[in-house]
């Protein structure tokens, strides 16, 4: 989802930046590059084990990363062009769509409804309903008999769009 359908990886940094650094946690560009592709749980673990701070809250601590990043998404424009038209394409030529994001829930809601394609989807899922392994791996194992995914690969959209 970010990086294909809106550009909010940025957020995600920054979110984190925001949230950790007001608990003492010196957030640095070599360590933040090492959650980029963590759950918002994996992160807070993260950033906990390495900077322990008092009253620590692991579940008010993913909520106020994961409202931050919403705020930034519905406040600025980081919507990729020419996904709508893709997505509505799609949608067209009665394909199926759905959408595997490591993103919780509720941030994969706000991000389709603000490119207001959310009735285009047939499904959505989020890593934030398993327990282990590889998110594609996993809900590809569990829909694929269902649904065709809207794969998250910046050359595929690309390649579709010019087609």
């Amino acid at each position: 989802m970010d990086g294909v359908l809106i550009d909010s990886e940025k957020f995600w940094t920054q979110a984190e930046l925001d949230v950790f650094s007001s608990y003492g946690v010196q957030v640095t560009d070599e360590l933040a590059a090492q959650t980029k592709y963590m759950t918002t749980q994996e992160v807070t673990e993260f950033w906990y084990e390495r900077f322990p701070w008092e009253n620590f809250d692991s579940s008010a601590l993913e909520n106020k990363v994961v409202t931050r990043v919403i705020e930034m998404i519905q406040n600025q424009d980081c919507t990729m062009s020419g996904v709508q038209e893709f997505i509505q394409n799609l949608k067209n030529k009665e394909y199926k769509i759905g959408l595997a994001t490591n993103a919780p829930l509720r941030v994969a809601h706000i991000v389709l409804e603000k490119l207001q394609v959310r009735e285009l989807f047939d499904t959505v899922h989020s890593s934030e309903f398993e327990t282990q392994g590889n998110l594609i791996r996993r809900c590809t194992l569990r829909l694929q008999k269902i649904w065709v995914f809207l794969l998250s690969t910046v050359l595929l959209l690309k390649t579709v769009i010019q087609d």
